[in-house]
């Protein structure tokens, strides 16, 4: 890998997969810090921002989406390669809006993990082959077309709100975990019921299950 000197950071909850990404990628690269969750990604790269950071989408305490986009602005010359274990095109797309640079699969081959951050550092866009959106021509087409699912059209803070009602918590718990009222927490609920055009948590949950947004 041709990016000695390059520092590092690695965002995802589960400790066994940073530890593979780190394994794989020392001591071609220094890894400047962890983070299981995004708002501890957010304090660290406030104190030490890397050249790049590796991000999983599905977080606890705050949507990886929102993650990207505070990244992005809180430390722009930060590339960001997303890493995650869903293929889903909407998703790369919405990714990709956020600020991603690049998005790769956890399920990838070494080589192709070592290809994607060669490519980022470099200053190019990867993607995965496998979701035949290696020509420029395909990709412009799915940035600029209009067919965004609903919950793409969630404002941040909505997108914590369903992300954090798909992990069970309650209203209290919400507020708790966002530090906002309850009364707020309601009023986000409501409002993502309504553009969802879900009607109760069952509802919500069958969305979710049919758009990939249940994490593990």
């Amino acid at each position: 890998m041709s990016s000695d000197g390059l520092t590092v950071g690695i965002v995802d909850d589960h400790a066994l997969f940073r530890e593979a990404l780190r394994a794989l990628l020392e001591p071609a690269v220094r890894i400047l810090w962890e983070a299981g969750d995004g708002r501890t990604a957010l304090q660290l790269v406030d104190a030490r921002p890397p050249a790049l950071v590796l991000l999983d989408l599905g977080l606890p305490r705050m949507s990886g989406l929102a993650v990207l986009r505070e990244l992005r602005r809180r430390a722009p010359a930060t590339r960001v390669l997303v890493v995650s274990m869903h293929d889903d095109r909407v998703l790369v797309r919405q990714a990709l809006i956020a600020g991603a640079a690049g998005y790769a699969l956890k399920d990838c081959d070494t080589d192709e993990l070592r290809a994607a951050v060669e490519a980022v550092v470099a200053g190019r866009t990867f993607l995965p082959s496998r979701l035949g959106l290696s020509d420029p021509g395909e990709l412009a087409r799915i940035l600029d077309g209009p067919d965004l699912p609903a919950h793409a059209r969630l404002s941040d803070r909505e997108s914590e709100v369903l992300e954090l009602l798909l992990r069970g918590l309650t209203n209290a718990q919400i507020a708790v975990e966002l530090c906002i009222s309850e009364k707020t927490v309601d009023t986000h609920r409501t409002r993502v019921l309504h553009k969802l055009d879900a009607h109760s948590m069952v509802e919500l949950t069958r969305y979710a299950a049919r758009h990939g947004l249940l994490w593990d």
